[in-house]
């Protein structure tokens, strides 16, 4: 598994774009709808088939017959997503999600989605909970050459890593292990939190 995208939970996207804006000085472009969801995003690109996601519930249409990805139906999400964005989890990407599931069966059940013209396959745990809060990434694979970073125009930032700690430090890097998660994580002991280090080009 490799890097992916970093995913930030908003209550709605202009509040998410305005977030990102004053962070990075950066514009989130339109994403899409995820049907299977009732969720829609916009999208930022951190270089080659790595990006950010910004995501919220989407407004006006009736909730999926599942829990929705990422907590997005819990009240606890919900409410600190209405007082600021914030980086909920990440994701890795893999050659076959069905193999990573039954590696570590904590990053849940294996369903086919689709966003417009992208189609893939993503692991969901059957609640929708994020799992050791959202520091054990959920794991993608993409269908087709297609993938969303390659058609984003250049933002000026690019991924430097991410920096994950966690009270339960030593399961998650055991998991990740399981995984074969490669790339420029850092894993320390602390408060759950995940920060996405980024560098602005040209600064």
């Amino acid at each position: 598994c490799e890097f992916d995208h970093v995913v930030v939970v908003c209550a709605d996207l202009d509040q998410g774009a305005a977030w990102i804006r004053a962070r990075l000085g950066a514009e989130v472009v339109p994403g899409g709808r995820h049907p299977a969801m009732a969720t829609h995003n916009r999208l930022l690109p951190l270089g080659p088939r790595a990006y950010l996601e910004v995501i919220a519930v989407e407004p006006d249409v009736p909730p999926p017959p599942r829990p929705r990805w990422f907590d997005l139906d819990t009240s606890a999400v919900q409410q600190r997503a209405a007082r600021s964005p914030f980086v909920a989890t990440w994701v890795v990407r893999t050659g076959d999600g069905t193999a990573a599931a039954r590696e570590v069966p904590a990053v849940g059940d294996v369903l086919p989605l689709t966003r417009s013209q992208y189609r893939w396959r993503l692991t969901v745990p059957s609640d929708g909970a994020l799992q050791f809060d959202g520091l054990l990434p959920s794991v993608i694979q993409w269908e087709g050459a297609i993938h969303p970073a390659d058609t984003l125009p250049d933002a000026g930032c690019e991924l430097l890593g991410l920096s994950l700690t966690h009270p339960r430090v030593e399961t998650v890097r055991m998991l990740l292990a399981q995984l074969g998660v490669q790339g420029p994580v850092a894993l320390a002991r602390g408060e759950a939190e995940i920060a996405a280090r980024l560098r602005l080009l040209g600064t």
